[in-house]
């Protein structure tokens, strides 16, 4: 397996798509020390790898492939990460984006979360645990395809453009695609739903959703990954949306909201 460094011409795109055995992995960053650590751990993975060092080539690149799973490391994410996030986002990408943060940097990593990062961790990495949680990222991503809902009569919700499931775990747009839900993520939908228009604590979700810890990093990225399964269904509406150092609610037209009876 050929690993691809950041002079990777955009002449070899195709045989970079082709290669469908193994995720492919973008690494976005200048700290050599930092960049390093992840093609190191990624290595053994044995996936076809790309660094990246500049806006400009990213977005070359960008224009033409899309990668399984975008790493920013915290030098990226100290400058321009989160508007590269939001940008992202906006355009309807749904591959995954782990960022690497350093300690102080731990807050700027909670508000990438809250633009549609995935995942982020602090660096220097654990090896073990940032290659656990890149594998797991890129593999949810493939299998989230959406395919035909079975028939179901028991929606409790008509979200905007969806129909939510809580029984059955499942999220439905109008065409008849579907997305699963974690049991977790039917909790936070049901506690949003049953609290539209209020915007509803980090702390609280955490407790009245029964999620194991009540720090705000897993809400955060429980509720991000909850956000992308719905833009996989619609991606041009708002659903979740934060207030920063508050919470979460949905989008302010409530309306939008209602209880089937």
């Amino acid at each position: 397996m050929s690993y691809y460094k950041e002079d990777l011409n955009l002449t070899n795109k195709n045989s970079l798509s082709q290669q469908k055995s193994t995720f492919k992995a973008w690494i976005f960053g200048r700290d050599r020390e930092e960049r390093s650590q992840v093609i190191n751990a990624l290595k053994q993975e044995q996936w076809p790898l790309v660094t990246i060092q500049s806006l400009d080539y990213f977005e070359s690149l960008a224009s033409q492939l899309s990668p399984d799973i975008l790493i920013l490391c915290s030098d990226t994410m100290s400058t321009f990460g989160n508007q590269l996030i939001r940008e992202l986002r906006k355009k309807g990408t749904t591959f995954p984006i782990l960022c690497i943060g350093k300690i102080l940097q731990a807050e700027n990593c909670i508000i990438a979360l809250e633009e549609g990062a995935d995942d982020y961790l602090h660096s220097p990495l654990n090896k073990r645990e940032f290659v656990s949680r890149a594998r797991r990222a890129a593999k949810l991503t493939n299998r989230s395809h959406t395919t035909p809902a079975k028939t179901d009569n028991n929606a409790k919700y008509t979200i905007c453009n969806l129909q939510f499931y809580p029984e059955t775990k499942n999220l439905e747009s109008k065409s008849g695609q579907h997305v699963s839900l974690t049991k977790g993520e039917v909790n936070l939908l049901l506690l949003l739903c049953e609290n539209k228009g209020v915007t509803i604590s980090r702390q609280r979700l955490a407790s009245l959703t029964e999620t194991e810890s009540s720090n705000s990093r897993t809400i955060d990225v429980r509720i991000s990954k909850l956000k992308k399964k719905i833009t996989l269904l619609d991606p041009n509406e708002t659903y979740i949306t934060s207030k920063r150092h508050e919470g979460y609610h949905f989008t302010s037209d409530t309306q939008a909201i209602q209880e089937i009876k």
